[in-house]
């Protein structure tokens, strides 16, 4: 059977959907992951890597907040289409998880192309404006003001786990994910797997790791 209701535990081998109470003996989780929240003013205003994969119409300039795998490589579609691209990065380099030597080989493509990359530059706000957005930032010199025609959340991702009563399944997670053994299963309720950017798995959240992983599962 296919339910469309939200689930949520309400003990360790049982679920509420909707109306209906469903008991398993065995429960995976994949619910994916979902963009970081911004919590700043205006963060209703940027949009997720889902609206940029659902646009009708390229917009003229693009900014990015947060200077991870997806900013670049929607940074790069953009940019070849004709764009004005920006990547505002708060930290010291872009692509933290990544090996160093070749993030500073695809930054320097990447601003050959074109793409504006700032560092150490931390959003405070967004600012709705006739023709596009104002995002307001903190640099190392002070505030610095950026305009965008589209502005996209790209600060990471969160694992999809914070409105499933994880505490009433006896399921331990951390902002990783919920917390598995080598099977996947959970560490602390038999009943519940998980695979994908729900898992902690110690990986990196790719599409392959998590096709691996649902594999591994069924």
């Amino acid at each position: 059977s296919t339910f469309h209701f939200p689930a949520k535990f309400i003990d360790e081998d049982k679920l509420q959907v909707g109306e209906t109470v469903i008991q398993a003996n065995k429960i995976i989780l994949s619910t994916g992951s979902k963009p970081r929240p911004l919590n700043i003013p205006g963060s209703e205003f940027a949009l997720t890597s889902t609206d940029f994969l659902n646009l009708t119409k390229l917009p003229s300039s693009l900014l990015f907040i947060g200077g991870g795998y997806i900013a670049f490589e929607f940074a790069h579609l953009a940019a070849r289409c004709g764009a004005e691209v920006t990547i505002l990065h708060r930290g010291d380099f872009p692509l933290e998880n990544f090996e160093r030597d070749i993030v500073k080989h695809l930054v320097s493509a990447t601003e050959e192309l074109g793409v504006k990359i700032v560092l150490q530059t931390e959003v405070t706000e967004i600012q709705e404006q006739k023709d596009g957005f104002k995002v307001i930032a903190q640099g190392n010199n002070g505030t610095v003001d950026f305009f965008a025609a589209s502005v996209f959340n790209s600060a990471g991702r969160i694992p999809g786990v914070y409105d499933l009563d994880l505490e009433k399944g006896n399921i331990k997670f951390s902002k990783n994910g919920i917390e598995v053994n080598e099977y996947l299963q959970s560490t602390s309720n038999q009943h519940v797997y998980a695979a994908g950017d729900t898992a902690d798995t110690k990986g990196l959240p790719l599409t392959p790791v998590a096709v691996y992983e649902g594999h591994i599962l069924a």
